[in-house]
């Protein structure tokens, strides 16, 4: 073989070669890629699924201020928004179901006590923003109210004035449950209201009376099963008493002799509280908001130079 036939030889062999060399880079290559794209692929399922989750656990927070930013862009600025009635409620049934009563001498370790216990009424939301319609007008309900003070009345230009001094664990409270379970709302879904507030001033003289507690001034906070209070800047409680027997006076133990009172209330705040749907609806908007989310991410991937 000449030296002509020798280096064409060489050649064929050394082009096989580089074939084959290729061969396997490409195959290395396919595998590769095919590898990184099935991780890429579990990773972003893996994500997916935990945006998904973490979508649902705060569907409940994200409804709520959406809600409020609605309402914020309707409604006036809360430092220019009057103080509106949210609720109100009458007792549906005859007597004096409300008791004044009290025990030792008043600024000497003694106590009052003002309150009722499971009294039937009828409640009533007022103007609340897509309440729905099983719990708008009229709702059968039971209202408990505690009160406790250590301190007397005095004599006032409004007949008699008694402070109700308590605080924490005695603390005035006042809790109006519904008879049934509505089909919207949170946890037990019959909590229509329930106010706790301290201090407040009950005044009155003869056979009526009333107090009012605002944020203003002390303490009140809201809470229910169906609405939102977390935007509230001022909160009232007003109750009024009428048919009190027998009439107020102090008694020799510093405190009002025991006496017992029709009574009704409202509930005001600024600005008014929003409904807050159950949770099963909340999660259907959730999984919306989240399917959306994620078509928006596809396409962005899919206009990306890498697509990934």
């Amino acid at each position: 073989m000449n030296g002509r036939s020798r280096r064409a030889q060489s050649r064929e062999t050394g082009a096989l070669g580089r074939g084959c060399t290729r061969g396997k880079c490409r195959f290395a290559v396919k595998v590769r890629e095919s590898f990184f794209c099935n991780v890429e692929k579990d990773k972003r399922a893996v994500h997916a699924a935990a945006f998904h989750g973490e979508m649902l656990r705060r569907s409940r927070s994200l409804f709520r201020i959406a809600l409020a930013v609605t309402v914020g862009l309707i409604a006036p600025r809360a430092a220019d928004a009057q103080v509106a009635t949210f609720a109100q409620f009458f007792q549906n049934t005859g007597g004096n179901p409300f008791s004044y009563t009290s025990t030792g001498t008043a600024g000497s370790g003694g106590s009052a006590l003002f309150g009722v216990n499971s009294l039937a009424i009828d409640f009533k939301y007022f103007s609340i923003l897509g309440l729905p319609a099983d719990l708008s007008g009229f709702q059968s309900a039971h209202l408990t109210f505690t009160s406790f003070t250590t301190l007397g009345p005095t004599v006032s230009s409004n007949g008699f004035d008694e402070i109700f001094n308590g605080s924490g664990v005695n603390s005035a409270m006042i809790t109006i449950t519904r008879d049934a379970p509505a089909a919207e709302g949170s946890g037990s879904r019959t909590i229509l209201l329930q106010a706790i507030f301290t201090p407040y001033t009950f005044s009155g003289s003869g056979g009526s009376g009333g107090f009012s507690a605002s944020s203003l001034s002390g303490t009140v906070n809201f809470t229910s099963d169906f609405l939102d209070f977390s935007s509230s800047v001022q909160r009232d409680v007003g109750l009024s008493f009428s048919s009190i027997i027998p009439g107020l006076n102090i008694g020799p133990n510093g405190f009002f002799i025991d006496f017992t009172a029709a009574g009704t209330g409202t509930f005001s705040s600024s600005p008014m509280p929003i409904f807050v749907p159950e949770p099963t609806t909340c999660a259907f908007l959730a999984a919306g908001a989240t399917f959306v989310l994620l078509g928006f991410a596809r396409r962005r991937r899919a206009k990306s130079p890498l697509g990934t």
